[in-house]
C-alpha cells in the first residue's frame, strides 16, 4: 500500500490540534476557594476542549497561591478556542487567558516562571514598547539588591526597567534581564 506526503502531513496536523496545551488565566475572583475556582474555570472552557487538570502555582514573591490558575486542555483547536475567551466575563470579572509558553533548551517552563513571564507581559502589553538586555559580567558573589541597585541607576536614563529574577537557583543567575520600557527607548 503506498502512502503519500499529504496523509502524513494531514496526520501531523491532526496530532498537533489535538496536544495537550497548559494555559494562563488570571482575572477570576481570588477571594473564592480553589475548589470553587476550579470548578468555575473548568465549566468556563469546557466549550474548547478536555480539561484535563486546573491547578495554581504560588507566586515566588508573595507566595499567593490563586493568583493565576493553570489549565491542561486537549482537543482539536483547544488551545485557539481558549485564546477567544480571552477577556470574556466570569462571575463580573474579566479574565486574561495565555498560552503557557513551551520549555526551551535554554529555559525549563516552570509554574513559577510562567507566572513572571506572564506578568511582564502584562506590563509590556500595557506599556509603549519594552526592549529586552541581557547583561553579563557583574561579580555573583555581591549582595543581589547591589546589583539590582547598579543595573538599575546604569539602565535608569533610558527608561523604566524592570529585573528579571533567577527563580531557579539559590545564587545569582550569571546574566540578568533587563526589560527597558518607554516611547524613546535608548
Amino acid at each position: 500500500m503506498e502512502s503519500n506526503g499529504s496523509d502524513h502531513a494531514d496526520n501531523r496536523k491532526s496530532r498537533s490540534k489535538s496536544r495537550s496545551v497548559t494555559m494562563i488565566v488570571s482575572g477570576y475572583d481570588k477571594s473564592l476557594p480553589e475548589d470553587d475556582i476550579k470548578s468555575l474555570l473548568s465549566e468556563h472552557f469546557s466549550s474548547c476542549g478536555d480539561i484535563t487538570r486546573v491547578y495554581f502555582a504560588a507566586d515566588v514573591e508573595t507566595e499567593i497561591r490563586n493568583k493565576h490558575a493553570f489549565f491542561d486542555i486537549t482537543g482539536e483547536d483547544a488551545k485557539e478556542k481558549a485564546m477567544q475567551l480571552n477577556g470574556s466575563d466570569m462571575g463580573g470579572r474579566n479574565l486574561v487567558v495565555k498560552v503557557m509558553p513551551a520549555s526551551t533548551r535554554f529555559c525549563k517552563m516552570t509554574p513559577q516562571i510562567a507566572v513572571s513571564w506572564f506578568d511582564q507581559s502584562e506590563i509590556s502589553r500595557k506599556l509603549p514598547r519594552a526592549e529586552v538586555v541581557m547583561v553579563t559580567g557583574y561579580d555573583t558573589a555581591l549582595p543581589e539588591d547591589d546589583i539590582e541597585s547598579a543595573l538599575t541607576k546604569h539602565f535608569s536614563s533610558c527608561g523604566e526597567i524592570s529585573i528579571g529574577k533567577d527563580i531557579d537557583g539559590p545564587g545569582l543567575a550569571e546574566t540578568a534581564v533587563v526589560f527597558i520600557w518607554g516611547e524613546d527607548i535608548a
